[in-house]
């Protein structure tokens, strides 16, 4: 894949990050078209096998999904993929503000929905790759642990 169409992903990535506002996502209806949420668990699984083999393709994984949310409601996975793309903004792209941001958005999506199968995940995301740029991390770890 050329620079430039991850660069389009990334910028695409960025402008989606100024639609994405706290409101709008807690009152996003739920996804309840069987087609729209095998689209969406199908390119959750996908994700999961292009961050070890294509990692540069997880941006774009990340703004389809992204939007696909925002058109046709949240799940319960949701705040997964909200909390992915509050890492990949914190961390290579160095955009630490919108990425906390975005982070606290997924985390009121999980408390909307909390499972315990992605409590883990949610926790581990959140307190050991995004709160250690705002927290020390001596204070994360008890929540880490949890």
């Amino acid at each position: 894949i050329s620079t430039l169409l991850i660069l389009r992903d990334v910028i695409s990535l960025i402008r989606l990050t100024r639609k994405v506002t706290h409101d709008k996502v807690l009152n996003l209806p739920v996804m309840t078209n069987w087609k729209q949420r095998a689209i969406s668990s199908t390119h959750i699984v996908l994700g999961n096998v292009l961050i070890r083999y294509r990692p540069e393709l997880v941006v774009r994984k990340l703004v389809f999904l992204i939007h696909h949310i925002l058109k046709y409601g949240v799940t319960p996975k949701s705040s997964v993929e909200f909390a992915s793309m509050a890492i990949v903004l914190c961390h290579p792209l160095n955009m630490v503000d919108q990425g906390l941001r975005i982070m606290e958005i997924a985390s009121a999506l999980y408390q909307r929905f909390p499972i315990k199968q992605l409590k883990c995940r949610m926790y581990l995301l959140k307190y050991s790759m995004a709160a250690t740029w705002s927290e020390p991390i001596r204070s994360l770890i008890p929540k880490i642990m949890e």
